[in-house]
């Protein structure tokens, strides 16, 4: 099978929990599920990608897009977050990772994601790198968009880096690609005024201030409401319907491919 020259990168599709922190968290199994990315390693597993980078860690214990330095007790939403997006403890009452656990923690999980990437891209010709993520129907209680409806397709193409505003790929590359997801996906139910948004609000990850400098770097955000509905998902034993998973998994990867040969760089 031909790889196309572009590199994938999920940070937050993990629903493990670091054996470090394990006997500390008070998380429950369908919130590890919830407030992961859900789904997101099957979802974004593009096999003509040249390369697929993903995380099994839950994004409540590793959040790989916060520098490394924001550990606690000095940041509760940092590297290793205290409550849930919407606002729940995620540990016990009084127990917070100590020194040596976080530096264990960011040495095992951490560093070896971005080195991962890294590696990716100096080991592949790469022409552009797509992050990829869920999000949910609703935005959660402590996100910049809580209690708004998602779109089914938000894409980013603005990063920035303590001050400095670039963008990290053109808008027309990120134009094309939407018109295909517009044209996969103009039939499903959104409650979102604008179902289909290429946004200028500003990535400031660790992924992307890293990795966008050189290479073409979006970010593709797909609404969960695509297959976690009541048609698609249940949530008894939180399984997904695999067939429309893989589907969803086709379109989404004709639609990167199809933008990135119309723009010229694959």
């Amino acid at each position: 099978m031909k790889k196309e020259k572009i590199l994938i990168i999920i940070p937050n599709g993990g629903t493990s929990v670091p054996e470090e922190l394990a006997p500390h968290s008070i998380v429950s199994d369908f919130e590890l599920f919830m407030f992961s990315d859900p789904l997101a390693n099957q979802l974004f597993a593009f096999q003509k990608a040249a390369g697929v980078v993903d995380s099994l860690i839950s994004p409540l214990f590793i959040d790989l897009n916060e520098h490394f330095s924001k550990m606690p007790p000095s940041y509760t939403s940092g590297v290793i977050k205290t409550e849930t997006p919407n606002g729940k403890k995620i540990f016990e009452e009084g127990v917070s990772p100590d020194s040596i656990a976080s530096a264990n923690i960011l040495r095992r999980y951490y560093f070896p994601f971005h080195d991962a990437v890294k590696r990716s891209i100096m080991s592949e010709e790469i022409n552009l790198i797509v992050e990829c993520r869920v999000n949910p129907a609703v935005g959660f209680r402590n996100s910049s968009d809580s209690g708004v409806p998602m779109p089914l397709v938000r894409m980013k193409y603005v990063a920035n880096n303590r001050g400095k505003i670039y963008e990290t790929a053109p808008k027309i590359l990120c134009d094309f690609i939407l018109s295909g997801l517009r044209e996969s996906f103009k039939n499903e139910p959104c409650a979102a005024e604008f179902p289909f948004e290429i946004s200028e609000r500003e990535m400031r990850g660790e992924i992307a201030l890293n990795n966008s400098s050189r290479i073409p770097f979006i970010s593709l955000e797909i609404c969960s409401s695509l297959f976690l509905n009541d048609n698609h998902f249940n949530p008894d034993y939180m399984k997904a319907d695999q067939i429309r998973l893989k589907k969803l998994n086709e379109k989404l990867w004709n639609s990167i491919e199809k933008g990135a040969r119309r723009f010229g760089i694959i």
